[in-house]
């Protein structure tokens, strides 16, 4: 619990030693400053570098991490499109839009094996709801007139023709969660394609480079998120017809007044708009039901079907000698790299979720380690104690369970703990496979509000608690073990 304050005093200390604002108005002043970009915007440096010879970019993995950067004063401005200004204000008033003048064509994107009729329809409906005021309808209510009352319900759509869908829902105005349920323009966009033409979607919400990931390797067939259209990503993905024009923009502080708080108003006001305002705790709830499933059964089932693989590969050498090997190869690979190989390379075709899949992955791994704890704690109990058993008239069977694991456990419990909970906070990769985990709550939280204090501060906790009682549930076991 210490280290947990010591990080909360931290925070505090950092939140206080900003450095002073700086104020710009007009975009032209952002050379030789420090601008804050998202990764899935990357392929714009080319732009970035033309309009800002001298400025300095930093790289951050979502769009809300750019803007906090900005209201922390750690980056002079924030690039998006000048169509998120709205949404931005209602969290962080003193932020304003500063808009260039370079235009960008908002599209759709398609995976290549993606149905050439989805293609096609998504285009003639595009182009007639251009013609027919439609898509000026949707962007007045959905951007201009953000946040809207109204959400969106896939499921009032009769059935139709399937295709898997994907998006990100920490992107207002264009896809986002409210009280719950999917809204924002490109959803009702969607939502409006559907009905007129029969289909329904099967729609996963993933992480926004997730869903390039997946329309990549064809696990998804149409993503949306806000793409602006460029001949380089047109290399790589099939784009739709343009249907709304965008503008570069840089998010920047304004001098504007704030209102005045005590620290204890501006805590409660955070804690209510963080996990109060439209029932977010259930996503927090929701979040840690999907994080214990996951760690549950992988433990579970990595450690039941690794007992037995141990038990089959014990005399068996080459059987040994490939389990090793798989275990070596795993182990020196980041867990989200063979997360998303699986999710989208080995199960890319198939139905099998983002949950399943991340326990199939987590319970591999926790097989093999567990295999591999079994195998040096029974190798580090003395040759004599199993010849002693056979002496006294033990079957090999029961001379392993009764006397060579119940001493190979005082050796490898420490370990078999320390990676429950590796495995515990491993898990944390997971929102990357369409798994709307714990951690992918807290983000989700943080893309409505832009704020990261609470929500990190109460992924830490239940992390921590989680945690404890974990060791605390296996400490119980191992020493309860010694004691008989």
């Amino acid at each position: 619990m210490r280290y947990l304050l010591v990080m909360l005093v931290f925070v505090l200390v950092s939140c206080s030693s900003e450095k002073e604002s700086t104020y710009m108005t007009n975009f032209k002043e952002l050379d030789g400053r420090v601008l804050a970009v998202s990764s899935g915007n990357a392929s714009y440096e080319n732009d970035f570098k033309r309009m800002f010879p001298n400025a300095q970019i930093k790289y951050f993995t979502n769009y809300f991490d750019t803007f906090v950067a900005v209201t922390k004063n750690l980056a002079d401005g924030a690039f998006t499109f000048h169509s998120f200004e709205k949404a931005l204000q209602e969290s962080y008033p003193n932020l304003r839009s500063l808009a260039t003048d370079k235009e960008i064509p908002i599209v759709a994107a398609f995976a290549d094996g993606a149905p050439e009729q989805l293609r096609q329809d998504f285009d003639a409906f595009v182009e007639s709801s251009l013609k027919s005021g439609l898509m000026d309808s949707l962007e007045d209510k959905w951007i201009s007139g953000y946040p809207s009352a109204d959400v969106v319900e896939f499921s009032n759509l009769p059935e139709g023709t399937s295709f898997k869908f994907a998006f990100d829902v920490m992107n207002p105005p264009y896809e986002y969660l409210k009280d719950g349920k999917y809204a924002g323009f490109e959803v009702a966009l969607i939502y409006e394609f559907c009905k007129r033409f029969g289909y329904k979607p099967l729609i996963e919400t993933v992480a926004y480079d997730a869903v390039v990931a997946g329309l990549s390797t064809g696990k998804f067939d149409m993503g949306i998120g806000d793409y602006g259209y460029t001949e380089e990503r047109s290399e790589g993905m099939v784009f739709s017809k343009p249907y709304f024009m965008d503008k570069f923009a840089f998010m920047v502080l304004s001098p504007g007044k704030t209102e005045e708080l005590t620290f204890a108003e501006s805590m409660k006001q955070s804690f209510y708009k963080n996990f109060i305002k439209e029932d977010r705790w259930r996503l927090v709830l929701n979040g840690l039901g999907v994080t214990l499933l996951i760690t549950v059964l992988s433990v579970l089932l990595g450690s039941v079907f690794g007992l037995g693989l141990f038990l089959i590969g014990r005399k068996n050498k080459t059987l040994d000698k490939v389990v090793c090997t798989v275990y070596d190869t795993l182990e020196s690979l980041p867990i989200l790299v063979v997360l998303m190989v699986a999710y989208y390379v080995i199960f890319g075709k198939s139905d099998i979720g983002g949950v399943w899949v991340s326990v199939i992955v987590f319970g591999l791994m926790f097989l093999l380690s567990t295999y591999c704890m079994l195998k040096h704690g029974v190798n580090a109990v003395p040759v004599g104690q199993m010849e002693a058993a056979l002496a006294l008239g033990y079957t090999e069977r029961e001379g392993l369970f009764k006397v060579v694991l119940p001493q190979a456990a005082k050796i490898f419990m420490p370990g078999y703990r320390n990676s429950v909970i590796a495995y515990l906070k491993a898990t944390a990769v997971v929102g990357y496979v369409a798994v709307n985990d714990l951690t992918r709550a807290g983000d989700v939280i943080r893309s409505r509000t832009f704020e990261a204090f609470f929500p990190l501060l109460a992924i830490a906790l239940i992390y921590y608690v989680v945690a404890r009682l974990l060791i605390f549930l296996l400490n119980r076991i191992h020493y309860g073990e010694v004691r008989r």
